[in-house]
């Protein structure tokens, strides 16, 4: 039995790809434990199986001062990780400024590590340590140039799931709309002013407002063809039933879209670091049904997702292996520590 310690953000893009890949080692016999800053009261952490440990860390942002406490703050827990590590036998990082103290105890301790890569532009956090992972495996082909044999193209672990049934989800076009986690006022702004031409025209809207998005529901008035919630545990199961979605173009959103294959008008955040999410965006419009909806109208947006949604275009993407991506990620990691052992 191997001991595993994964490392994440704390966001869905970063939490989902981990706990797929912890359970699929979990099921092969192995010990996991997960690294993150999510709070204990993420509904997403509340699904882990594996033992959880909330790491005390700050992003690197800010003037002089948060910087400095950042820095303490991933001192304090690089201390802690040190000891954590004493009985595991490697790490896999999922990127995310809270991976830092276990990759740096890992580094000290001369433990293998692993990273998990979603974007096309691998993070900084990971990409500190790609040149000491043993494996870098890949959601998307990578931009950076670095050692070819150390990067294998899996895509994206994803929470597959069976398209929502009923009326309301399958008598009318369905359009789905999702900030992430945290929401996003701005996609929020631009529902606003489109949905009154696609409830006219007999589509269904289902609104995942997210932490911080904003009340449309209160906006546009009580409407049957209207839906919103702030989170939804069952999403691929929604955007498996829609006929269009709208969504940033974070990885995980972008994996599940082109999982089930859904036309899409992507909203990149614009402050994402170094615009990763703008390059994500581009490859998939390269490769399949969507489009940047950022610069169109009310009218615009409405007509491009109508457009989108008849179309019976594909994504085309080529990833090493049939396999589903934990499993590929999993099975090699597995691989990966037992050589090392030999050796």
């Amino acid at each position: 039995m191997l001991r595993f310690a994964i490392a994440c953000g704390p966001t869905g893009g970063h939490l989902i790809p981990a706990k797929l890949v912890a359970e699929q080692l979990i099921e092969k016999g192995h010990q996991v434990q997960i690294f993150s800053s999510a709070s204990p009261d993420n509904p997403l952490i509340s699904e882990i199986k594996s033992r959880y440990y909330r790491l005390d860390t700050e992003g690197w942002q800010g003037g002089l001062f948060s910087r400095l406490r950042c820095l303490f703050k991933i001192g304090l827990e690089f201390k802690r990780s040190f000891k954590f590590l004493a009985d595991k036998d490697a790490v896999i990082s999922f990127g995310g400024y809270p991976a830092l103290p276990l990759l740096l105890a890992a580094r000290v301790r001369r433990s293998p590590i692993f990273i998990q890569e979603q974007n096309r532009l691998m993070g900084r956090a990971n990409r500190l340590f790609a040149s000491k992972a043993r494996c870098c495996f890949w959601g998307f082909p990578p931009l950076q140039k670095s050692a070819a044999s150390k990067n294998i193209v899996t895509g994206n672990p994803v929470r597959r799931q069976p398209p929502r049934r009923g009326n309301w989800f399958s008598k009318s076009p369905l359009l789905v709309v999702t900030g992430g986690s945290q929401g996003a006022k701005e996609i929020s702004r631009y529902l606003t002013s489109s949905a009154p031409y696609f409830l006219s025209e007999g589509w269904h809207i289902f609104y995942v407002k997210g932490k911080f998005g904003l009340d449309v529901e209160y906006s546009l008035g009580s409407d049957p063809g209207l839906r919103q919630v702030e989170f939804e545990p069952e999403l691929p199961s929604v955007i498996g039933a829609s006929d269009c979605v709208w969504s940033r173009a974070g990885a995980g959103a972008l994996s599940e879209i082109v999982y089930y294959g859904k036309p899409a008008l992507l909203f990149p955040f614009p402050s994402a670091a170094e615009n990763h999410q703008l390059l994500n965006a581009r490859y998939i419009i390269e490769n399949g049904p969507a489009e940047i909806g950022t610069e169109l109208d009310p009218v615009r947006r409405f007509e491009r997702s109508q457009t989108l949604a008849e179309l019976k275009e594909r994504y085309e993407f080529r990833v090493s292996s049939p396999e589903f991506p934990e499993e590929i990620i999993a099975e090699k990691v597995i691989e990966g520590v037992q050589i090392n052992e030999k050796d």
